[in-house]
């Protein structure tokens, strides 16, 4: 990925009371890399024969871009992120505005940790030819495999797409996280687009009761792929 200038945001909890809203600003820092965007060429994708291909077939009528993102938190409190979004909204500027750029691909498209866990014993109840059985089901003190979703892409090939990350028990939403599209678009227009990051808290009260909420005003950007031939 080429290196990009990277923006800090404060992030910030609105709260309402009485009626009126409170905002309190949070002790952790929201980053957001401005886009980089890289014409593709066979020369980017000959490890993929089967895009390759595609582009090739359809390069007369769109243009093919890689953009890639990068997003984190950092400060005391980046380890209460319960919940991220890193939304892309693709739009277009020219003769054609209704011709709008889409998410052809991304990446990761889903990711997920994995834990080992002790399972309590359970039963398993069915019917075999009318006659109720009972059976016993995991054994008590027996580990499991469980999945813990961390990263998931949503909107391919539509003009609007989002990941969506996770807190899991072996990974927090600390550092830096990078993920990629290959976004066409028609060759009457300009590509452009803007993405915005948000995230979801969590805090106890008294260390007792826990508060969830989401952080207000998402950290945004925007980009274009206009300077790009």
């Amino acid at each position: 990925m080429p290196e990009t200038t990277t923006h800090q945001f404060s992030l910030c909890e609105v709260s309402q009371r009485s009626g009126a809203s409170s905002h309190e600003v949070i002790d952790a820092t929201a980053e957001l890399a401005e886009p980089s965007v890289v014409c593709l060429s066979s020369k980017l994708i000959e490890d993929d024969p089967e895009l390759q291909s595609y582009v090739q077939q359809h390069s007369e009528d769109y243009r093919f871009d890689w953009v890639g993102f990068a997003c984190g938190f950092s400060g005391p409190l980046a380890s209460s992120i319960q919940h991220a979004w890193l939304s892309v909204r693709l739009s277009s500027d020219g003769q054609n505005s209704t011709a709008l750029p889409v998410a052809l691909s991304m990446a990761p498209l889903r990711l997920s940790d994995q834990t080992a866990e002790t399972a309590g014993f359970s039963f398993e109840i069915g019917v075999n030819a009318g006659v109720l059985t009972v059976g016993s089901g995991v054994e008590h003190g027996a580990e499991v495999s469980k999945e813990h979703l961390f990263i998931a892409a949503y909107g391919l090939s539509k003009p609007r797409a989002r990941w969506e990350f996770h807190r899991t028990p072996t990974r927090k939403l600390e550092g830096m996280f990078r993920v990629s599209m290959i976004m066409r678009s028609h060759r009457s227009v300009v590509p452009c687009g803007k993405v915005e990051l948000t995230a979801e808290i969590s805090r106890r009260r008294f260390g007792i009761f826990e508060k969830r909420s989401q952080l207000d005003d998402p950290a945004s950007i925007s980009f274009s792929a206009q300077t790009l031939t």
